[in-house]
């Protein structure tokens, strides 16, 4: 709450609500008069959108004038109030144009999918469940001593990027993360979304025998096919694995940034809990 304060603001949550509803449930139809009747409940909407920034606008106003007047003991408060106030109806206000240009048949340029996380972007991943996801990409890259069934390592510093960014694009961040730690890799396994020839290029400087799901450049005998072929099926295991217990999934913090830091808190605590795992060597008592 912000003191001095006077002007009454219309609470519009119900009515676009009820439209949200009758939306999806126009969506799930599969009549011919679908399309225009999401075009009107979209339309209406954005009416009330830009009635309540109509309102917003003019409470932002008055509010402004209630920080510089305030008390200076409230006046931080405040100022950091109107701050947000601002940013909302910054963002609510390109929202509303979002919808005016693609029912205009305009081109959307860095569209805006999320008030919460700007950053997120969408992912089309082709899942029947879930085709359409929002968010980052996340690599993660697990150092292992070997390819036993169970075998659990350490990972790296996971590498994000806003959208749908392709494997190879982050791949060269986490080989500069190995070449940091000085590590000498004898197998690098990857699955089928890399590409063989950019992969190549990229381990190149390693000196690691690369097999890449699917791709036939893949060397080596039968049996180490196979074997890393089946170490490969279990990264999927452990990609679920990091998800289920550490949190890996969906970021809670805003932003690259944010996506950031969740992604290396995961990875850090996945690191700590296999490093307790780990036999304690009893010290032998001198001779």
């Amino acid at each position: 709450m912000i003191p001095g304060l006077t002007r009454k603001v219309r609470n519009r949550s119900r009515a676009a609500g009820r439209r949200i509803r009758e939306l999806n449930r126009t969506l799930a139809r599969r009549t011919g008069d679908a399309k225009q009747e999401v075009q009107r409940l979209t339309e209406e909407i954005a009416e009330l959108a830009k009635a309540s920034l109509g309102q917003a606008l003019r409470l932002l106003a008055e509010a402004q004038q209630a920080a510089v007047s305030g008390r200076r003991r409230s006046r931080r408060r405040v100022t950091q109030v109107v701050a947000e106030l601002e940013d909302m109806i910054t963002l609510s206000g390109r929202v509303v144009e979002q919808i005016r240009q693609r029912f205009a048949g305009e081109k959307i340029v860095n569209r805006l999918i999320s008030l919460f996380d700007r950053d997120a972007r969408p992912i089309r991943k082709g899942k029947k469940s879930n085709p359409n996801q929002f968010g980052c990409t996340t690599q993660y890259t697990e150092l292992t001593a070997n390819t036993r069934r169970g075998a659990r390592g350490l990972l790296v510093p996971p590498k994000v990027a806003i959208g749908n960014v392709h494997g190879d694009a982050l791949l060269p961040q986490s080989v500069a993360e190995i070449v940091a730690l000085d590590l000498k890799l004898v197998e690098a396994v990857f699955d089928r979304g890399f590409t063989t020839k950019a992969t190549l290029a990229t381990m190149a400087g390693l000196d690691t025998r690369v097999f890449i799901a699917g791709s036939p450049q893949n060397g080596g005998s039968r049996r180490t096919r196979r074997r890393l072929a089946s170490h490969r099926v279990g990264c999927e295991g452990r990609i679920a694995h990091l998800k289920r217990e550490y949190g890996a999934g969906r970021s809670r913090l805003k932003g690259a940034t944010g996506a950031r830091i969740w992604a290396g808190w995961a990875a850090l605590t996945y690191d700590l809990d296999t490093v307790a795992r780990l036999p304690v060597r009893t010290p032998t008592a001198p001779d």
